[in-house]
């Protein structure tokens, strides 16, 4: 890196340097794991990099944008795009998160409680029992008494 990064550098120039910072990125994770190969410490963070709402920032997995090259206009309009797939997770989870944590009465796990549901369970069942038994007698040819 011998050009400093100053605010009147071109897009192209912005991109090689974020493409060089991410090359050398790329050659620490290798000797990184090369260190720890051979049974050295591990310095590697495997923590994920937070905004201040406590998502992770879109972009510190693989390829990272730094300062300026994050304005670049093929950047922008991925960073953006994120944000609206980002967005849309989000309206998804909020909607099926009212379906979540929901108590025994949701499920009708207490329905069976005070026996009203049972009673009419059995007397439901008879009826099909009995219906079902005469329209077997029928098709047999014996009385259907």
């Amino acid at each position: 890196m011998t050009t400093p990064l100053i605010a009147g550098s071109s897009d192209y120039e912005v991109r090689d340097l974020n493409d060089e910072i991410n090359k050398l990125i790329r050659e620490k994770r290798h000797w990184d794991n090369q260190i720890v190969a051979l049974g050295g410490a591990n310095y590697r963070r495997n923590v994920a990099m937070l905004d201040d709402d406590g998502k992770e920032v879109p972009g510190t997995k693989g390829y990272k944008y730094f300062g300026r090259a994050k304005d670049i206009p093929g950047v922008r309009e991925l960073f953006q795009s994120r944000m609206k797939e980002e967005e849309e997770e989000n309206q998804a989870l909020a909607f099926y998160k009212k379906f979540m944590d929901q108590g025994p009465p949701y499920y009708g796990d207490l329905d069976e409680n005070d026996g009203t549901l049972l009673r009419y369970e059995r007397a439901a069942e008879e009826e099909d029992w009995r219906e079902a038994y005469s329209n077997l007698r029928g098709s047999l040819g014996f009385s259907t008494e």
